[in-house]
């Protein structure tokens, strides 16, 4: 995930690091900090580091679908950006 600002250029985060919470419409996606789990949380609290501009998070979901992943800043209820993906067998 990266932070971007109104022109569409990639933010570094200045002074504290930014709290980021990454949530799933599906009810069995699941979301962890590295690629091995564990995948246990439907939403996931993140940090990124001063003078970062990323997070890094791993998603992994067992229904088959259409479904959007969901971020926003830790403690203000608007969403910082959605993506929609879809789900497929392997």
């Amino acid at each position: 995930m990266k932070v971007r600002g109104f022109a569409g250029r990639y933010l570094a985060v200045k002074r504290t690091p930014m709290g980021i919470v990454i949530e799933t419409s599906s009810p069995t996606g699941k979301f962890a900090k590295t690629p091995d789990g564990p995948f246990t949380s439907e939403s996931l609290h993140l940090d990124i580091p001063v003078s970062q501009s990323e997070a890094t998070f791993y998603y992994q979901d067992s229904t088959e679908g259409k479904l959007k992943l969901s971020a926003r800043v830790r403690g203000r209820l608007w969403k910082m950006g959605r993506q929609k993906a879809t789900i497929a067998k392997q």
